[in-house]
């Protein structure tokens, strides 16, 4: 009995001491064989031609073609106010002779509504030949008065206008006569006019249109009132009266 123990001490020993001191570092030795081949197998794959992504054989044979299918960010800045349905109301033969304006008309300052074509009959000065009407060209803008970013808006499709040379007198509401601003315009100190007309407009002491006239690098039309001034003093008492009725109320 004795004998059977000892045996099974010495058997068990001897196990121990195999799995915990020969083979201790087997697994380990395993990973670091498994990772070493597995970098072997890397660099021999390495040293092959790796393989790049390239573009269609099309393209690559006209690279031209690539520049002509990135939108242009440019031609969105400049992409007109004018909408598809506005642009069936153009007439065929006005239509060269409105594009420039139109182009002028940028979308991120406001939209075109509505274009008129007067009649020849209409009296409005229009001369119709061979089916063409001849005259003027109004653009009519929708003012929002005491409003900044309006206002704002206002003065930069003016500013278009005029920097694309397609205005020839800029009409305003709230004043009867033409406004003098040669002098402010000839002022030496171009930065202090500009910080000027940056801050009476701020205030909504002049309009959009009037800080473009200020402020614009190009040669400024003539700017004149085009209000009647009988018509624009009624309309004023007319506001005051129903105000001060609202009030009382």
């Amino acid at each position: 009995m004795k004998s059977l123990k000892k045996v099974f001490v010495t058997l068990l020993t001897a196990l121990f001491f195999i799995s915990n001191c020969i083979l201790a570092h087997a697994a380990e030795t395993n990973f670091w064989s498994e990772r070493k081949k597995t970098l072997q197998s890397t660099a021999e794959e390495s040293k092959e031609p790796p393989q790049l992504a390239s573009l269609p054989a099309n393209l690559m044979a006209n690279p031209a073609q690539i520049l002509q299918q990135i939108p242009s960010p440019l031609s969105q800045t400049l992409a007109s106010a004018i909408s598809k349905r506005i642009q069936q109301d153009i007439p065929k033969n006005q239509a060269g002779r409105m594009a420039p304006i139109l182009k002028a008309l940028s979308s991120q300052y406001g939209t075109v509504r509505n274009i008129l074509m007067p009649s020849p009959r209409a009296g409005l000065g229009a001369v119709a030949t061979e089916g063409r009407v001849r005259g003027k060209i109004i653009v009519h803008i929708q003012d929002i008065h005491l409003n900044s970013e309006a206002q704002g808006n206002i003065g930069k499709t003016v500013q278009s206008l005029i920097g694309a040379k397609q205005v020839g007198v800029i009409g305003l509401e709230g004043a009867f006569a033409p406004i003098g601003l040669t002098a402010y315009r000839d002022f030496k100190d171009k930065e202090a006019t500009r910080i000027v007309a940056e801050y009476l407009l701020r205030e909504n002491r002049i309009s959009g249109a009037v800080h473009a006239a200020l402020t614009s690098p190009s040669d400024i039309p003539a700017v004149v009132g085009v209000d009647a001034e009988a018509h624009y003093d009624a309309n004023v008492n007319a506001y005051k009266s129903s105000l001060s009725r609202k009030n009382s109320d």
